[in-house]
């Protein structure tokens, strides 16, 4: 099953068959699904229901959910993610881990326990980091702290496997990340093999 999730947070899912797979620019989202508060898609993705997702919005609100409830089942869509004004959906990512990893605008990283986090079926979801004023959240990922963090700066990658200074509890203000990485840091994805994209 395929997702869209416009920016509201509402949720509108086809079967990826159903998707256009010729040549051309295919049919309209607005043909498939009635999409009366249209306005744009703020995220697409393959979603299997018995995988547990956790959504993270930029001003660090999140939750974890079965993917069974980012599935909707009728052409209108459903309302899933509670997501204000102001905010907007920052990422969803499969839970592979025991814990939730955040970096946020200012060069601070958290890592805190993923079971501090509710499992809802749909909500606004609780602070993920505490930000300063005007801050948001630049990257949030699912990590096994076993395994440590890899680190991309744009320019380098570093893998860390030391966490102890950034391990705290839910909506704690962070640490800065390691030298050379407080600006533009994001995390990398290791592979398979062990290599990094």
């Amino acid at each position: 099953m395929v997702s869209f999730i416009i920016p509201s947070g509402r949720v509108y899912s086809t079967l990826a068959a159903h998707l256009y797979s010729g040549k051309g620019f295919g049919d309209p989202l607005t043909v498939t699904f009635e999409m009366d508060d249209w306005d744009g898609i703020a995220w697409v993705m393959a979603v299997y229901p018995e995988q547990e997702y956790f959504v993270a919005t930029r001003l660090s609100r999140g939750m974890r959910i079965m993917g069974e409830h980012l599935i909707a089942n009728t052409r209108k869509g459903k309302q899933v993610i509670g997501i204000n004004p102001d905010d907007n959906l920052l990422t969803i990512t499969p839970v592979r881990g025991d814990s939730v990893a955040s970096i946020d605008s200012d060069g601070r990283m958290l890592i805190s326990p993923l079971i501090s986090y509710p499992l809802l079926p749909r909500g606004k979801g609780v602070r993920i980091q505490r930000l300063l004023r005007a801050g948001s959240l630049v990257d949030v990922t699912v990590i096994d702290t076993a395994d440590g963090v890899i680190l991309d700066s744009g320019k380098r990658k570093r893998h860390v496997t030391d966490l102890d200074p950034w391990l705290s509890h839910r909506a704690s203000r962070g640490v800065d990340l390691p030298f050379g990485f407080k600006r533009g840091g994001r995390f990398a994805v290791a592979s398979d093999d062990g290599s990094t994209s």
